[in-house]
């Protein structure tokens, strides 16, 4: 993706909207705190909201908060890159191509929608919560995504080994995920003005995951006796 233009933010969620205001609050807030460290009236007074029990009147207790941004999360981002890619994968594009669309929840969310870069560090907190209902939640936010995208690379590769693809495939996502939240996470603590790397920066960084991921996926497939 190098050399194209920075995507103009879109906002993720309605500030004329006091549902909407309490699930912005509550991405803040976890990201900042922990999942397991936040109240539901922390999170109502951080969205301006006068009446204390505004999170039980919008989504009766805090799994219900969960479950709620974690949707909105999934059909802001997660569901319009899944249809995205389904359109590649009919027009049979590159490997490289899918792995591009792929990742778009990931890597370009950030730069897409004004809190993008909460959106992954929350699910990844969502994936590692003690809770194993909000680790549920987590899963059913992307899962859909990525079996397409699983699948879709596969396609792109049908002579490597089943074994190896699923090695590779894991070795790659982890990558994707873990990696790319930790770069989030290390440039918010570092201080500096801008909250991630810039645009110029993170195009570079791309075209360089992309050679290595692809170089990777195609490698060829060695024995050992």
């Amino acid at each position: 993706m190098p050399k194209t233009a920075r995507p103009a933010r879109a906002m993720l969620f309605k500030r004329d909207s006091t549902k909407e205001r309490l699930l912005a609050a509550a991405l803040k807030l976890f990201v900042a705190r922990g999942i397991n460290n936040v109240s539901l009236r922390s999170i109502g007074e951080a969205a301006g909201c006068k009446n204390t029990r505004a999170c039980q009147y919008h989504f009766s207790d805090k799994l219900g908060l969960i479950s709620s941004l974690l949707d909105h999360i999934r059909e802001q981002i997660w569901v319009p890159s899944e249809q995205r890619l389904s359109e590649a994968v009919s027009r049979e594009e590159s490997l490289r191509e899918i792995l591009t669309l792929g990742l778009w929840p990931i890597k370009m969310a950030p730069y897409e929608f004004d809190l993008g870069a909460e959106t992954t560090l929350v699910l990844l907190y969502c994936a590692y919560d003690p809770d194993p209902a909000i680790r549920e939640l987590g899963q059913h936010c992307t899962e859909s995504h990525l079996m397409k995208f699983y699948h879709a690379t596969k396609q792109r590769l049908p002579s490597l080994p089943e074994a190896t693809f699923r090695q590779r495939w894991g070795i790659f996502l982890t990558e994707a995920l873990a990696g790319q939240a930790n770069r989030i996470h290390e440039f918010q603590q570092s201080g500096k003005v801008t909250p991630l790397p810039t645009w110029a920066e993170h195009e570079k960084y791309l075209a360089a995951l992309m050679d290595f991921v692809e170089g990777g996926f195609r490698a060829l497939v060695t024995h050992s006796n």
